[in-house]
């Protein structure tokens, strides 16, 4: 079967076609009928076993198609001939991506294999091709035509052979966005329509126009052109606008729906575009802020046509958000202004919308509470010590290795709220419940303290939402009221997994109701009960954020100080009066000494005064190990000087650590 657009010759005496962009005149129901899927008997287990790849099929979406066809040979003529059916089954321009599918041979084992096409993979072209019209199709048939189909074939070793092409597959991506102005086979239903210039073709010669020129022609016919005599001002009205944007008659390609904001400005109009279907529906699918001086103007795929009487034209205009029809462009444009029924996209778990908080909600019945008032003031902060016990009590396995057991030694409290500002740090007397119950108790005396502020905080409004003919949400507002968050910082994954099982168990024993528990994996990142909303503030930081990077950042003058971890390897450590040997600070996870400042560190003037008394490094601003020793040296005096002269015991120094007196 020949093709004549594919034929040098036959195709130069097609130029009135050649320049034209695709038939969009074709629907769903002209679509092309795809050929039956034929299973090679040679071959037939790999073609059953592959057949959704082999088979052929269509598939078409609104920017996106496949189109699947088996082949029996490897022929650049077969490949052409589905190339064209799938030209003439498209409706706007589109970049096209061909890929081919075949069978290879092992030959040691004597083994076929089957390589499906893809977007990716066996392209006869490693970059898409644009084809917008006959043209551009005759250009790309050319290219396929200097193709050598074999050396397209990917072998994965030189084991394998070539044995036979299955199929290919053309991937299509359309643009819907093409420059409008071609002249085009104007379509049944908006022939002899009164209202409507088609400018398909020249009036008075009836030669169809090959120009891209339509928007033109429309507005020529606007300022007051006769039909008969459009050109001379159409070329006039194309003269002035590539000259206002500085562009050449050559690199023209139309007016884009997008540029009639644009047009309207440089012709000082209003601009109207209406679509109107087979059924008679006519919708307006695009205006200019400009409303007065205003012409109207139909576009059919990508082509303009003058509407010199809309009323003439159309007695049903359809609201394209709503699809409410009116029958006058009038009410149309009125209910336009306030019609929100923009498109609704219907998703399975709901749309996600921010959730209302219980200030929105109390403003459903006039209880507007300040900006000001919205934030809850007050907090808790914690945090947990344990000892290492090295007896874990578990064996160890062949991959993993229990080094030690975190026994909980103490829990550090403090918060914002007045009277409880000063930290508090409970030590362990050996039972993990007890002290897990003292915290209990110790952050809801605070709360209750918070719950009686918080009244006095809202008191003028009390009597406003007492009588509210709500109860759930008085009961939310009640509930948001005694509800105190307790922070911590990386605590989901340490502190609240170590303490967890007392942690409930006091929970419910203090009749506190647990409403949710959110987890990922084993860390607790939120646990929400009536009193209580425990939150991790690193969940609110950038990932990787440490508690020094985050207290500088907030201008925090006071820092971590220095804990002698791995040598906490007992409670009973906790009654010691003796002080840890500077040995006792290392640490073998950081392999390093922890009083020993790092290289790059910022000291303070005391420390950098102790650090000067040492040799330096040729780079200034880096310690040398003599003057990192001498640093590390000179804080353990000071810890152990702070420990003697106060008679602590290693408890005391626990509770030092856990408070963070600044000491340097």
């Amino acid at each position: 079967m020949q093709y004549p657009f594919l034929n040098q010759i036959e195709h130069g005496t097609m130029h009135l076609r050649e320049a034209q962009p695709l038939d969009t005149s074709r629907t769903s129901k002209d679509s092309l009928v795809m050929p039956t899927f034929v299973v090679e008997e040679e071959y037939q287990e790999l073609y059953i076993r592959h057949e959704k790849y082999i088979k052929p099929y269509r598939l078409s979406k609104k920017l996106s198609a496949v189109y699947n066809f088996q082949l029996n040979r490897l022929s650049v003529e077969e490949i052409k001939k589905y190339l064209f059916m799938v030209f003439q089954d498209q409706s706007t321009a589109f970049k096209l991506k061909v890929s081919l599918a075949f069978i290879l041979r092992n030959n040691e084992d004597q083994s076929l294999h089957f390589y499906y096409s893809s977007q990716n993979n066996q392209l006869l072209f490693n970059d898409p091709f644009f084809v917008g019209n006959l043209n551009d199709l005759h250009k790309f048939s050319q290219k396929i035509d200097e193709v050598d189909l074999v050396s397209h074939v990917h072998y994965p070793s030189s084991k394998f052979t070539f044995v036979r092409i299955t199929n290919v597959t053309f991937f299509l991506s359309r643009i819907l966005r093409c420059p409008i102005g071609a002249a085009r086979q104007f379509p049944d239903h908006l022939k002899n329509v009164q209202g409507l210039y088609s400018l398909v073709a020249d009036a008075k010669t009836g030669a169809p126009f090959t120009d891209k020129l339509c928007f033109f022609r429309c507005l020529a016919l606007f300022k007051g052109s006769k039909i008969t005599a459009l050109e001379r001002k159409t070329k006039e009205l194309f003269k002035e606008y590539i000259t206002t944007v500085h562009l050449l008659a050559s690199e023209f390609e139309g007016i884009a729906l997008d540029e009639l904001e644009n047009v309207s400005k440089i012709f000082k109009i209003g601009i109207q575009v209406f679509s109107k279907n087979t059924k008679g529906v006519t919708e307006q699918i695009f205006r200019t802020l400009k409303e007065d001086d205003v012409m109207n103007i139909h576009l059919h795929n990508e082509h303009f046509s003058y509407i010199n009487d809309l009323h003439k034209f159309s007695r049903c205009f359809r609201c394209q958000k709503c699809n409410k029809l009116f029958f006058t462009k009038a009410r149309l444009q009125r209910h336009a202004a306030t019609c929100d029924a923009a498109t609704k996209n219907i998703y399975i778990g709901g749309a996600f919308g921010a959730k209302r908080t219980i200030f929105d909600k109390l403003e459903d019945f006039d209880i507007n509470i300040p900006v000001e008032l919205r934030y809850f003031p007050y907090r808790i902060c914690f945090d947990i010590e344990c000892a290492l016990i090295r007896d874990t009590g578990v064996e160890n396995s062949a991959r993993v290795e229990f080094s030690s057991k975190h026994l909980l030694a103490s829990i550090s409290v403090c918060s914002n709220v007045p009277n409880y500002q000063q930290p508090t740090c409970l030590i362990s007397t050996g039972s993990e419940k007890e002290l897990v119950k003292r915290f209990i108790a110790l952050v809801t005396e605070i709360s209750e303290v918070s719950y009686t502020l918080m009244q006095d905080r809202f008191s003028e409004y009390e009597t406003a939402i007492d009588e509210i003919d709500d109860e759930n949400l008085v009961q939310c507002f009640e509930e948001y009221l005694k509800q105190m968050p307790l922070l911590s910082f990386y605590g989901q994954k340490y502190d609240i997994p170590t303490m967890k099982t007392q942690l409930f168990v006091h929970l419910l024993e203090s009749q506190d109701v647990i409403k949710y528990i959110i987890k990922k994996g084993t860390a607790y990142s939120a646990i929400s009960t009536e009193n209580f909303l425990f939150l991790d503030v690193s969940n609110y930081l950038a990932a990787g954020t440490s508690l020094d990077q985050f207290l500088r950042a907030y201008g925090a003058t006071i820092h971590k100080s220095f804990f002698p971890y791995e040598y906490f390897d007992s409670l009973e450590k906790l009654s010691s009066s003796t002080f840890p040997a500077y040995e006792a600070f290392f640490s073998s996870l950081k392999g390093s000494n922890t009083l020993e400042p790092k290289p790059d560190e910022r000291l303070s003037t005391e420390e950098q005064q102790v650090a000067n008394q040492y040799p330096r490094l040729n780079n200034n601003t880096v310690l040398s190990q003599q003057q990192i020793s001498g640093v590390g040296h000179y804080r353990y005096e000071k810890l152990s000087e702070m420990f003697s002269n106060n008679h602590w015991t290693f408890g005391d120094f626990l509770a030092y650590y856990n408070n963070r007196q600044e000491l340097f």
